[in-house]
């Protein structure tokens, strides 16, 4: 069921600024005045709120700000590469901290995001450039990420890249 949030807003708004009218035991009428407007508050939609994290950890790592990386990652953070291989927060930490596996470029597209309470799952895809040894590579990937909620933040708590394979003719 897909719910309209800017419909049940204006809904909210209209109920709030209605003036009622009622009638006293004695039969005269009381008006009831709308009460005083507040500042609007917008519902933020969890959704946008995952992908613009994303995209902030994207470029987090394109500019090799350490610290934004930290903040944006859980702690207890699980990472597949591309390879397969198992990674640990820390590890992949100390990876990008010593520009060891430096990201040159990112470009990502057709990010979908599905949010289950304090959880959210994004795939995308993803092409990066990554500097490896002084050599830079280009690869396709496809992610799969999980975000959970920690406070009025959203953190990367797992992330598998899984390497888009060109088909063979």
């Amino acid at each position: 069921m897909k719910i309209d949030i800017k419909q049940r807003e204006r809904d909210e708004r209209a109920r709030q600024h209605r003036v009622e009218q009622r009638r006293e035991p004695e039969g005269r009428e009381t008006r009831v005045e709308k009460p005083e407007e507040k500042e609007e508050e917008t519902a933020i939609d969890p959704k946008e709120t995952v992908l613009a994290a994303h995209h902030q950890l994207d470029q987090a790592l394109v500019l090799s700000d350490h610290e934004k990386v930290e903040k944006l990652v859980a702690k207890e953070c699980q990472l597949v590469g591309p390879r397969g291989q198992n990674l640990e927060r820390d590890e992949w930490m100390r990876a990008h901290a010593s520009n060891h596996d430096q990201q040159v470029a990112i470009d990502t597209g057709g990010e979908t995001v599905e949010v289950f309470g304090d959880a959210a799952v994004l795939v995308g895809s993803e092409t990066a450039k990554l500097r490896f040894d002084k050599k830079v590579v280009q690869s396709q990937f496809r992610v799969s990420q999980t975000w959970i909620k920690d406070g009025d933040d959203w953190k990367l708590a797992s992330l598998q890249y899984t390497p888009v394979v060109e088909k063979q003719a």
